[in-house]
């Protein structure tokens, strides 16, 4: 079994098995006979791997994409390596408006509207 990273406390390292349910819950199905059976070999066979150090089941498999990530993330931390500064934003240039080309004024003189009610 390859080994396995917590999410949530970065732990590298086999996990542990745990079965599923409760021995309370158990025992009182055991007290009605037909019931305690099934719930036993429903516990029996639903182990699950959970984490040797917080006992949380978010895992990820250590030669994963993730996981690969994941022990870059923990070495930077143990190392206290920092990452690179970002860049420095690109300097942004000032748009200036140049001064339009003259134009000619219009010799010719325009006509006013004509009002509608004196027609």
């Amino acid at each position: 079994m390859t080994d396995l990273i917590c999410i949530q406390c970065k732990y590298v390292g086999r996990p542990k098995k745990i079965k599923r349910g409760s021995v309370k819950l158990e025992v009182l199905a055991w007290l009605m006979f037909p019931l305690g059976l099934p719930y036993t070999i429903w516990r029996l066979f639903g182990r699950t791997l959970v984490c040797a150090n917080c006992g949380s089941s978010t895992l990820v498999p250590s030669d994963s994409p993730t996981g690969k990530r994941l022990l870059d993330i923990v070495e930077k931390e143990l190392t206290g390596e920092k990452d690179p500064p970002p860049a420095p934003p690109e300097e942004k240039r000032e748009i200036t408006e140049e001064t339009p080309t003259e134009k000619p004024i219009a010799t010719e003189r325009i006509k006013p509207v004509q009002n509608p009610n004196e027609w």
